[in-house]
């Protein structure tokens, strides 16, 4: 609401995250920068950052979310610090490729099309705690497991309401001609529903393995491992997809063992020196 936005940079040394051993959290890092600002794009942030190197240092590593007002800024940085390393927030990285396979599948429109259509139907009757998720307007590829996990959950209690595997308070709550009026259509989307919910399981996979391994030697064999165990040719292309972005980030962090790929927040990794 309202006009303002909040640059936020939280920051850890080196030396203290190569301690750890584990994914970083929130009280692990330092609050390094809160500035509210009524604009803000490539140029700002450069500034912002620049600004915050002449206070604390220059800075070893920068993990964000790469849009598009970041990812200038810091390449602007790079530009006056080449040593700078800019990192890809592994969530909004695999978000994002996950989002690009979706968005080639024909189904994929018409299901969340039909979902809309479903919680219209269902929002104002007794079946209403059984709608679809809302669509977030920000973000949306963040939000893509909750949608394919609502699908899947409806097909199973589409399933047990059509062989009659309820209670008889179940049967009450859940007559089947209203379910089957108002959710037998999902029956069009249940083998695409079992394609997309491999691919949402496999990237929840590999943001595990990034942030448990942050990005450094052993986190692009890691990925292979998913890719090899993985009998879906979709989500093998996913986990490829992804390699091919995480190896230049594990390539140039590796002369320091490691480096953080994602926490819960939007965040940058600072170092005082080298």
């Amino acid at each position: 609401v309202g006009t303002t936005k909040v640059f936020l940079v939280l920051g850890i040394r080196l030396t203290d995250f190569q301690q750890l051993r584990r994914p970083l959290q929130h009280h692990d890092l330092d609050v390094m920068m809160l500035l509210p600002v009524e604009q803000s794009n490539g140029d700002i942030v450069h500034r912002q950052l620049s600004d915050l190197a002449i206070r604390v240092g220059i800075p070893l590593a920068i993990l964000s979310d790469r849009g598009s007002d970041l990812n200038k800024g810091v390449a602007l940085l790079q530009q006056d610090q080449p040593a700078v390393i800019s990192l890809y927030d592994i969530v909004h990285l695999t978000s994002r490729k996950i989002e690009k396979v979706l968005n080639n599948d024909p189904q994929w429109a018409e299901f969340r099309t039909a979902c809309c259509e479903c919680a219209n139907a269902v929002r104002q009757s007794p079946l209403a705690h059984l709608k679809p998720p809302r669509p977030k307007t920000k973000a949306r590829y963040m939000n893509i497991d909750r949608e394919i996990r609502w699908g899947a959950r409806a097909l199973l209690l589409l399933d047990r309401v059509r062989a009659g595997r309820l209670t008889d308070r179940q049967r009450l709550r859940l007559p089947k001609g209203q379910i089957e009026e108002k959710f037998g259509w999902l029956d069009e989307y249940r083998n695409s529903i079992e394609q997309w919910e491999h691919i949402s399981l496999t990237g929840r996979q590999v943001i595990s393995e990034v942030r448990r391994h942050g990005y450094g030697s052993d986190t692009v064999s890691a990925l292979e491992t998913i890719a090899r165990s993985t009998s879906n040719e979709s989500s093998g292309c996913l986990v490829r997809q992804i390699i091919d972005e995480v190896q230049p980030m594990c390539d140039v962090s590796r002369r320091h063992g490691r480096l953080p790929a994602s926490s819960e927040v939007l965040e940058s990794l600072f170092g005082k020196g080298k």
